[in-house]
């Protein structure tokens, strides 16, 4: 994964074009694009849909599924006294 770094450098400290960093390094454009464009991403951003329980949360369904491991989480998480309605909050 070296060439990420030289990709990253290229293009941002020394302003060289996408096609010419392809050129460069053997690699194809579409493939100096994606490293580019993933360059401002953080390695733990993760797309998708946000999560609904917090640490809290996941404590207590873990809890309450040992105890009774047929539960439904949106059980699990009355019996342990959570809101269970996120738009509640």
């Amino acid at each position: 994964m070296e060439f990420r770094h030289a990709i990253y450098r290229l293009y941002d400290e020394e302003h060289v074009s996408e096609r010419k960093i392809a050129q460069m390094l053997g690699l194809s454009p579409s493939t100096v694009h994606y490293w580019i464009t993933r360059s401002g991403e953080s390695a733990t951003t993760k797309s998708g849909r946000p999560r609904v329980t917090d640490a809290n949360m996941d404590q207590n369904l873990y809890e309450a599924s040992r105890k009774d491991p047929f539960l439904s989480a949106v059980d699990g998480l009355w019996r342990e006294g959570e809101n269970t309605n996120p738009a509640s909050d």
